[in-house]
């Protein structure tokens, strides 16, 4: 079986109307690739209608594979290229002749695979005036010494920079996330010199690189509020999973996004998710106590007061009973309180309470001893006899 990632070859395409001769520009030898999906289908295909493997070629051809046998596909020692940065002279491979073609390197993506529909490892800016992407080998791409006719205008600013961006009638501020980006509707192998993740979320382009079209920004990056090695919970589509922050800033799907996570339970485990929001509707630390969990909660309003009760469920959405500004916010904990600690009140409903923050401020376990409790206290090494003080 292969999985997403790995690289694999057809010794032969010609059924798939392909010629012989794939990655070594026309040369003998098979069509290589990148494994990118699995069970996949074409939209105009009948819904049970699907390939086991759907393979994006380095050539930027997409198969699907309708046969699993090594004859028609197998892995390959045939590496991607990853020694080359932003600014690299490189020769690439194109077309049926398999002619050299001299360019710049002036966009690399590491995790383009999670994107690869419209981002690729590379994209060059080739001497002959036009920008391509590249998926590229040791058979279609190399390094070159060849000097440009005219030296490319090098960009003032580099992904994930902080810059700001005339809007309209206003200037916003946001971070780079591509350089000579290009998208559909552009003219054939138009590109602009950035494009940038608002603070708000949007992505927008700059169609210049000048101080009235984009400047640095002197706002600074929200910060985010865990780091890499940190334990946390994450909303995936089964639910509320274990996990650990691995990245800050991730690019995926074509933005950035506050967290890459490892999953560390379930059927997921050892996978890569995105959190795209830094908030506890999406990404939270793991909560202390769990249903079921006897507690004590602070009384809203009352200094050192503390009410007896029961975790009913932890990571919900405030109703906002208790604080109207916090209808809707997603808490750690909705704590059922014991009827004796409120005889005055009659209806369950009034038994609940929301419990903003998980602090020992807000909930705690209960004291296991009480005011007047004779206790013996462990000081410098023995132990102490006293009276409990409060």
């Amino acid at each position: 079986a292969h999985a997403v990632g790995d690289r694999v070859e057809f010794p032969d395409l010609t059924s798939v109307g392909l010629p012989a001769g794939g990655s070594a520009g026309g040369a003998a030898g098979p069509h290589v690739g990148t494994v990118v999906g699995h069970w996949e289908r074409r939209d105009h295909w009948p819904e049970r209608c699907r390939c086991p493997y759907l393979v994006l070629l380095d050539s930027g051809t997409t198969i699907y594979c309708p046969h699993t046998g090594d004859d028609f596909i197998r892995r390959s020692d045939v590496g991607m290229c990853t020694e080359y940065g932003i600014g690299s002279r490189v020769e690439c491979r194109m077309g049926e002749d398999g002619r050299w073609f001299p360019g710049t390197v002036i966009q690399v993506h590491e995790d383009w695979i999670d994107s690869w529909k419209s981002t690729p490892p590379y994209l060059v800016d080739f001497d002959y005036g036009r920008s391509r992407p590249i998926w590229g080998n040791r058979y279609n791409m190399r390094p070159t010494s060849i000097v440009p006719k005219k030296r490319a205008t090098s960009l003032r600013f580099r992904v994930g920079d902080r810059v700001d961006c005339s809007c309209e009638d206003c200037w916003k501020p946001g971070t780079v996330v591509k350089r000579w980006y290009s998208e559909e509707g552009f003219n054939k192998g138009h590109a602009v010199p950035y494009q940038i993740q608002l603070d708000n979320g949007d992505l927008i382009y700059a169609p210049t690189d000048t101080s009235d079209c984009i400047k640095r920004s002197t706002v600074p990056k929200k910060q985010l509020r865990f780091q890499p090695g940190m334990k946390v919970e994450c909303l995936v589509e089964d639910g509320w999973l274990n996990g650990t922050i691995t990245k800050l800033d991730a690019f995926a799907n074509g933005r950035i996004v506050p967290y890459q996570i490892r999953i560390d339970s379930g059927d997921m485990r050892g996978d890569r998710v995105y959190a795209p929001v830094d908030n506890d509707r999406c990404v939270h630390l793991p909560a202390r106590f769990r249903k079921g969990d006897v507690v004590e909660v602070a009384r809203e309003g009352w200094r050192d007061h503390w009410l007896l009760g029961r975790v009913v469920a932890t990571w919900v959405e405030d109703d906002g009973r208790d604080r109207p500004d916090r209808r809707g916010t997603t808490v750690p904990y909705k704590v059922e309180i014991d009827p004796s600690e409120c005889p005055y009140l009659e209806t369950g409903d009034e038994l609940v309470r929301y419990v903003a923050e998980d602090d020992d401020r807000y909930v705690h376990m209960p004291a296991r001893f009480d005011e007047g409790d004779r206790v013996e206290c462990w000081i410098e090494g023995e132990w102490r006899g006293g009276g409990g003080g409060g």
